[in-house]
């Protein structure tokens, strides 16, 4: 049987979307009946199959026991692996290149997110938005969610504001619910009528689950995927000194919001850990 190894960077600036996708695709694997080794990266392996999602250099040389190498990256760096793996939104939709090396897994067909995304009861947008999810990423936003978060219920009184977060500060917040990071969000993405988020993973979850989206980059490595998905239609590209304003302006369109739903659903089906599994594997011979 082929042997999977799944390393992630880890660590207290790095936030949790390196980690999130591992665990996906792990699930993708598990659900061809493979065994995956999942750890953080410097772990030692021997696997036939090695992913990588690390910000750090990346050779195949480093692992000369497997027979792929692959990395989850945005292309903006030359890379001596087999496989490369870009869940950027684009306009040709899915696509394989496969000349020369490495591949390129190319779409938002390819998005690593929970595969249980893909079978949740995506709910209808409604005439008005009474749960906002406030998700700045997993990592340190020096106060920003708290501040967009602390914003929202000044304005609009009469929303449920939920802030996803890990700071404890945030608990001493009043007129806001925190929810912890630390399990994931699709329980609070999916019964949320708008979701404010950086542009990480936590953004394409709740596109998958057509939710209307207000999204901006946090981090540098976040501006492509926003940039796609805004031109695209399926987010409102905003600014973390705008995202008020974006917001308040969707709260009172609701042919707005469906429109977005609607496009985002289009876009990303949660079957992308199942594709890359099956093509790695298929790789692997």
């Amino acid at each position: 049987m082929t042997r999977v190894s799944l390393r992630f960077d880890s660590g207290p600036t790095t936030g949790l979307g390196h980690q999130s996708r591992m665990k996906a695709l792990g699930a993708g694997f598990t659900s061809l009946e493979v065994e995956i080794d999942l750890a953080e990266v410097g772990t030692q392996t021997a696997a036939e199959i090695i992913v990588l999602d690390t910000y750090g250099p990346v050779s195949r040389g480093d692992y000369p026991a497997s027979r792929i190498t692959c990395v989850i990256d945005d292309l903006e760096r030359s890379l001596d692996v087999e496989v490369v793996v870009d869940p950027t939104p684009t306009d040709e939709g899915l696509t394989i290149v496969s000349r020369g090396s490495p591949s390129i897994l190319r779409g938002s067909g390819f998005s690593l997110v929970d595969p249980q995304l893909a079978l949740m009861k995506r709910r209808s947008i409604g005439s008005h938005v009474k749960n906002v999810l406030v998700a700045t990423g997993g990592g340190p936003d020096n106060g920003l969610g708290m501040a967009i978060a602390g914003q929202l219920v000044e304005c609009a009184p009469e929303l449920r504001v939920l802030l996803a977060t890990r700071d404890e500060s945030s608990f001493l917040l009043p007129k806001l619910e925190i929810v912890n990071t630390d399990q994931g969000l699709a329980k609070w993405l999916s019964h949320s009528d708008l979701v404010i988020t950086a542009g990480g993973v936590t953004m394409i979850e709740a596109l998958t689950l057509g939710r209307p989206t207000v999204a901006f980059d946090l981090h540098k490595n976040q501006a492509r995927a926003v940039d796609h998905c805004a031109r695209l239609g399926c987010i409102v590209r905003s600014s973390p000194s705008a995202t008020i304003d974006h917001t308040l302006a969707l709260l009172d369109d609701e042919d707005a919001r469906r429109r977005l739903g609607d496009r985002a659903i289009r876009l990303f089906d949660g079957k992308g850990p199942r594709r890359v599994a099956d093509f790695l594997l298929s790789q692997a011979g």
